[in-house]
């Protein structure tokens, strides 16, 4: 399979999970935890919000809590967290 069609696969597994587990979710909280798990399974987890904003021109993480971006030369604290496993 090439990465188009894997990426389209897992999609469809996502959505067929999300409605074997009658998960109360409307329309628009499935489409996004679908790109959240997307974007851990094949990107860079949630910095990949980040990445897509064109106004950011530097991500700095300083710790899975504390990450900085610099977006028209000034330096801002996100609200994005890292997710760490705990093992």
């Amino acid at each position: 399979m090439n990465p188009e069609q894997i990426h389209a696969e897992v999609a469809r597994l996502l959505k067929d999970i999300l409605i074997a587990e009658d998960a109360p979710l409307s329309a628009a909280e499935r489409e996004k935890l679908i790109d959240e798990l997307h974007h851990e399974l094949f990107g860079l987890g949630p910095l990949e919000t980040l990445l897509a904003d064109s106004e950011i021109s530097d991500i700095l993480v300083n710790s899975p809590n504390s990450i900085y971006i610099e977006r028209r030369g000034k330096l801002e604290k996100t609200a994005v967290l890292s997710k760490t496993m705990n093992t």
